[in-house]
Parts: structure tokens; sequence; C-alpha cells
């Protein structure tokens, strides 16, 4: 899913679509993710998230929430030994 196919989504909708996105891709906790990438990319709280959950993603806030969703699926693969992580893990260990 490029950005675009979360613009026009409302961020309720965008939400959920990002959480079946993470669910697809193994992520462990992917309702609680997508809660958090979300707020992040549209730079709102929980109850931010529930004010606004039927406004629609503006093409900026859906770049966001792509480029969010897919540093968290690539941090989930190399976790998951899929590639080699580009920057050690705080252990030092990567």
């Amino acid at each position: 899913m490029s950005g675009g196919g979360f613009a026009g989504l409302t961020v309720q909708a965008a939400r959920r679509a990002l959480a079946a996105r993470l669910r697809d891709d193994g992520i462990e906790s992917p309702d609680l993710d997508a809660r958090l990438l979300v707020g992040a990319a549209l730079r709102l709280d929980l109850t931010g998230l529930a004010v606004q959950a039927e406004r629609r993603v503006t093409a900026d806030e859906a770049a966001a929430i792509e480029g969010f969703a897919r540093r968290r699926i690539a941090g989930w693969l190399s976790q998951a030994g899929v590639r080699q992580p580009a920057v050690p893990n705080r252990a030092g260990v990567g």
C-alpha cells in the first residue's frame, strides 16, 4: 500500500487498515502499533484519535503513516532475522 492508500480514509479506517497490514506482516501487537504510528504521524494522542476518528487523512499525513509503517515492518523483519539491522541495537549487538 502506498502512502496514497491511506489518503482519504478516515483516521479510524486508516488505523484499522494499518493494523491489518501489520498483522499480515507478523507484527505481534498490530492494533497497538497502528494506534501509536497513526497517532505519531497525525500528531494526535489517544483522545485526539478518538475525537478525530471520522475526519479524512490528507495525502501528506498518509505519506507519514506509510513511512512509519515501512520502518516498523523493516524493524520487525530485522529482529526476526530476515535481514541484518542497519544500526546495532541499544545493547550493542547487531
